[in-house]
């Protein structure tokens, strides 16, 4: 699939046209031209969540740090370039290796 572009629309416009779909009667249909969302996808998310949730999954691989981790350890990154001591990327990687495990 390399060239294909996926998901052009923000999770905005999405929860928009899905609760107009769920609250206001609009057919998925109407919704999807209206706010320039796929058809297959709103029918879809409407179909398997039924009213409940309008949340997008995140494309991509899960990630290994959460966010709170990651933001320290750029701060570390930054940190020891400022003391003289750049990392090479062997470097970050190894430290972050051994932080996910």
């Amino acid at each position: 699939m390399k060239g294909e572009k996926r998901r052009n629309y923000d999770s905005s416009r999405f929860k928009e046209a899905y609760m107009k779909v769920i609250r206001n009667n609009w057919s998925a249909y109407k919704a999807s031209k209206e706010y320039g969302i796929p058809w297959s996808t709103l029918r879809r998310h409407i179909a398997t969540h039924g009213g409940e949730s309008f949340d997008l999954p995140k494309l991509g691989r899960p990630l290994t740090l959460d966010s709170d981790l990651e933001c320290k350890f750029v701060s570390y990154i930054i940190k020891m370039q400022e003391l003289g001591f750049g990392l090479s990327v062997t470097d970050i990687k190894a430290k972050c290796y051994a932080l996910a495990v």
